[in-house]
């Protein structure tokens, strides 16, 4: 069963007809057998493998449920179907296909509701410990993420020093509301780190932090109204990641502090920063693919 496909361990699983002792003996050894096959490179099938560790799996679970508890659950059977579908979710990252597929085969609408969470809650468990599905790791480790697309793989391949600002301009934190709103008209930005007297970052100042300051004096200080808490990167960020982080809290430019100190200030980065540095390695691709075209026709 365990070289094989083992229909017939699946069957007998599905159908309530094998041990638990049998099946929990099964999983180990195909678990082993699998890793083996697929870790040395050799081709020994994806889908097969994960419904029949998933069908021992359940077969297990109710088993012991059943046990536990008879008269409120049912038998190994249904548990079977529902770990074969929450298993091959897992390892493709393909819940609506394990759901819909699972379905087809028992045409049970009792089953639909157990078999749509446990596939849920295997999928999210498994995207949050593995981004890749089984079908991609390879591709994945040899450079290609087919996952989110070549296009974004170039901001990946991308950091944040290679594209960041290091002249800023910056206010100290006892400037005063007053001095602020100048430097705003005569710089035209919409905001300005704050640092301290040893030139230390403290807080961001923007120009909605202004207004919603109109209520304190010309001579109120920056520090008092500022914000203190500031989302920020660091050079070795990849601009994919830095994009997400914009684009999450809905704002345009992130400061850049060093790794080792976040208080220590050396650099900005802006959203149009980043597409401008997108769209020169696109064109830089395109051009690469096309004199690789003239390569090939020679």
């Amino acid at each position: 069963e365990v070289r094989g496909v083992g229909y017939d361990a699946m069957s007998a699983a599905l159908h309530g007809n094998i041990v638990w002792q049998v099946m929990l003996v099964l999983l180990v050894a195909k678990l082993i057998a699998t890793s083996v096959t697929l870790g040395s490179g050799a081709s020994g099938g994806i889908i097969a493998p994960a419904l029949f560790i998933g069908a021992m799996l359940g077969g297990v679970c109710g088993t012991g449920f059943e046990a536990l508890a008879p008269e409120f659950t049912a038998g190994a059977g249904p548990y079977a179907v529902v770990g074969m579908a929450a298993v091959f979710a897992a390892a493709a990252h393909a819940p609506f296909t394990a759901i819909v597929t699972l379905f087809e085969l028992t045409s049970n609408y009792n089953i639909i509701l157990p078999l749509m969470l446990s596939v849920v809650i295997a999928s999210v468990i498994s995207n949050h410990f593995q981004h890749d599905s089984i079908f991609t790791m390879a591709l994945t480790r040899k450079g290609t993420r087919i996952r989110w697309g070549a296009s974004l793989d170039v901001l990946e391949n991308m950091k944040v020093r290679d594209v960041m600002v290091t002249v800023i301009d910056t206010v100290r934190e006892n400037t005063t509301r007053g001095q602020l709103w100048s430097m705003f008209m005569s710089k035209h930005h919409n905001g300005f780190p704050v640092l301290d007297k040893h030139d230390r970052l403290v807080g961001v100042v923007t120009l909605g932090d202004y207004h919603n300051s109109s209520n304190l004096p010309p001579f109120a200080p920056v520090d008092r109204f500022c914000t203190h808490h500031v989302l920020t990167a660091v050079p070795d960020d990849d601009l994919s990641a830095v994009m997400k982080r914009m684009r999450i809290r809905d704002i345009g430019r992130l400061l850049v502090v060093s790794e080792h100190d976040p208080t220590d200030l050396i650099g900005i980065i802006t959203r149009s920063d980043i597409l401008q540095a997108y769209e020169m390695a696109l064109r830089r691709l395109e051009s690469d693919d096309t004199e690789m075209g003239i390569i090939t026709e020679e």
